[in-house]
């Protein structure tokens, strides 16, 4: 019985301590941003988003270079997390602010909303 215990309390703290942070899943939302992979993206977006981007294709002219977490603010069921890019648009060098929306569904942070300011 106590081995068990152990166990589960151990699988617990496993999932507890490595469940990834909102800051986290913003990271992953702009790297597949990053690396044009739709099948990344939705694997972090929230569900009410999964259709929108259903069949979407990447713009070939617009890419995202780099980018830096200025600020994230987590509550209990959602957070907002602020990054500053560079990317490409029409081959010119671009820069501004993508402010991520993240909402809990099923206990993970998924990417419900994204704005963006260009410098």
């Amino acid at each position: 019985m106590l081995l068990v215990l152990c166990c589960g309390f151990g699988i617990f703290g496993y999932r507890v301590a490595f469940k990834d942070d909102a800051e986290d899943v913003a990271e992953k939302y702009l790297s597949a941003v990053q690396d044009r992979s739709l099948d990344d993206l939705r694997a972090v977006i929230c569900a009410s988003e999964q259709k929108r981007i259903d069949g979407d294709e990447w713009d070939d002219d617009e890419g995202l270079l780099d980018w830096e977490i200025t600020s994230s603010k987590e509550r209990e069921n959602s957070a907002t997390v602020t990054a500053e890019y560079t990317g490409t648009d029409d081959d010119k060098i671009r820069t501004g602010n993508i402010t991520m929306t993240l909402l809990k569904e099923d206990g993970d942070w998924k990417v419900c909303d994204v704005d963006e300011t260009r410098d």
